[in-house]
């Protein structure tokens, strides 16, 4: 059996989406003892025609996210009538599994809703075997009848150390910015903006030291000496963190790497071990300057940011910031994040408007929020982050205008200028893009 796995093609690539596909690249190297598997990426290399012809698989998996949702929907209307008979395509990923109807009805003959790397390997089984999947738990398909059936939930996977490491074979590492790796799965944190918890539960699952730092050792025996920690909140466990930075000193290997981490998680001492084993920037989502929403949301202060800011610059590591516009209830609200970016001059800034994605509570309560949703005929490219340009005709706050929000980022631009930021700040049509450099120290 042949499959192919494609990550399709984000819209809106103003600087590029350079990501490895990390979740089409762990159900490679889980369907490896059953099935020939390639991984494809649609963002760094092109002509998946051809390759559709030459492999001639006989099932397509397609990762599926709210922002490439329509970009899937016109890939497969484009290669289907390329395969060979009977070829099978199965979608996966958070927009899949949240809207699997919608998903089904254009072009895909199963979904596999949630963690998918047991239950993928359970349907290619079937199918190789020619049983049928239809009691699997954890997919969605259409009956005989055609009706669309909606199985159970499927358990969540307990032991991360079980899943092989990460198939990247097929992918040109060159063309990625990072290698990413994954210590864990979930958030225990449920931001009312963010769809993690919704998609891998809020209770943390943690991969072991060991099994990490072997995954690490491998890519860096095969030229890799440049990393991300692509966890969700990145040294939830700081006992982890510790042992993997001890590891890498101990083996004595010579790596860059970052993380998306929260304030609260860090302190000094683990900074440090941190820095030495090669930690160069950590991202933070401020979000916003206003201590209501940080006490509330966050369950922090305004002021143990800035007590952590000074700790991680004491360590000597550079910081990435992103803020969102929207979070406030006026104006004035929002101009408050210029005042704390200022105070914290980390060496990145990203600004971009709050994005309610689908089954947050953003989307599902955007009255509650003080968000305008227009859902009839939402145009699902728009949700790309700040590459959006559009955006801001799909998504609209009560108390900022579209004017003023447009407004706010030039102005975050325009004073951010003195203070060494270089604004890669470019404009298409009614929006920015926010991301700002300080090319300074």
């Amino acid at each position: 059996m042949r499959v192919l796995l494609i990550n399709p093609p984000m819209p809106y690539q103003i600087r590029g989406h350079r990501q490895t596909p990390l979740g089409l690249c762990y159900l490679s190297s889980m369907i490896k003892p059953i099935a020939e598997s390639m991984v494809f990426d649609c963002n760094v290399s092109e002509n998946i025609e051809d390759l559709v012809c030459s492999f001639s698989p006989d099932v397509i998996g397609v990762s599926v996210l709210t922002a490439t949702f329509n970009s899937s929907v016109e890939m497969v209307s484009r290669i289907s009538p390329l395969t060979r008979n009977g070829c099978m395509f199965i979608a996966g990923g958070i927009h899949a599994s949240i809207y699997p109807e919608e998903v089904l009805h254009n072009g895909f003959s199963l979904v596999i809703r949630g963690e998918g790397e047991n239950t993928f390997y359970n349907v290619l089984s079937a199918i190789a075997s020619s049983k049928c999947y239809h009691g699997e738990r954890g997919i969605s398909y259409t009956n005989e009848t055609g009706v669309i059936v909606n199985n159970p939930n499927a358990d969540l996977i307990t032991d991360l150390d079980k899943i092989p490491f990460p198939d990247r074979s097929d992918l040109p590492f060159h063309n990625y910015e990072h290698e990413s790796i994954l210590t864990s799965r979930g958030c225990n944190y449920r931001c009312f903006y963010c769809s993690s918890s919704h998609y891998w539960g809020q209770r943390i699952r943690y991969r072991s030291a060991e099994n990490v730092f072997a995954e690490l050792m491998l890519l860096y025996q095969n030229g890799r000496t440049n990393f991300y920690f692509c966890d969700d909140n990145f040294a939830s466990s700081r006992e982890l963190v510790r042992k993997i930075c001890r590891m890498i000193l101990t083996e004595g290997i010579h790596i860059k790497w970052s993380a998306l981490i929260r304030v609260d998680a860090i302190d000094l001492s683990l900074l440090r071990l941190m820095k030495e084993s090669g930690c160069s920037i950590l991202s933070l989502g401020i979000e916003s300057g206003l201590n209501s929403f940080h006490k509330t949301i966050k369950k922090m202060s305004v002021e143990s940011i800035k007590v952590a800011f000074e700790r991680i610059k004491q360590a000597g590591i550079k910081t990435r910031t992103t803020w969102i516009v929207g979070l406030g209830d006026t104006y004035e609200d929002e101009y408050q994040s210029l005042q704390l970016i200022k105070e914290l001059l980390s060496e990145q800034v990203s600004v971009h408007c709050l994005i309610p994605f689908p089954n947050t509570e953003a989307w599902n309560n955007a009255e509650q929020y003080g968000i305008i949703l227009e859902r009839d005929n939402f145009n699902w490219d728009v949700m790309n982050m700040t590459y959006s340009p559009h955006l801001l005709d799909h998504v609209g706050f009560k108390h900022i205008t579209k004017e003023q929000v447009i407004t706010l980022l030039n102005v975050i631009r325009n004073e951010l200028l003195p203070y060494g930021y270089d604004g890669l700040h470019r404009k298409f049509g009614t929006f920015l893009d926010s991301t700002i450099i300080k090319v300074i120290d």
